[in-house]
């Protein structure tokens, strides 16, 4: 899967097609859940974990809320305002390493499996 922001809130998403190694747009990606950031993206099955939806984009906006894009529909959906690190004692993260503004978070799922 590639995908590619378009603006704040919203994304395209490509499909390899492994017939034609070509790359197909999708407003589709089934029962998967995609998390973006600007450090890494990570792909999940919404069925084996409660709280996700299928068919969504997921990640952090230029306020800091977790949202999820539903590619289908082509709409936001707030999931959670996070409170930025700073909030709670620790340093701005630029201070520590350079990205881009609004990218503070990286993905983690953990499985006490």
């Amino acid at each position: 899967m590639r995908v590619k922001r378009q603006s704040n809130d919203k994304f395209v998403v490509w499909i390899l097609d492994k017939g034609t190694f070509s790359w197909e747009k999708v407003d589709n990606i089934g029962d998967f859940a995609l998390f973006v950031s600007y450090y890494s993206s990570v792909c999940y099955r919404a069925k084996d974990h409660l709280n996700l939806k299928s068919n969504c984009v997921y990640f952090i906006d230029s306020y800091s809320n977790l949202c999820a894009f539903n590619l289908e529909n082509r709409t936001k959906e707030l999931v959670e305002a996070l409170e930025p690190a700073h909030a709670h004692g620790h340093p701005e993260p630029h201070a520590v390493r350079r990205r881009p503004e609004g990218q503070r978070y990286m993905w983690l799922l953990p499985s006490l499996r």
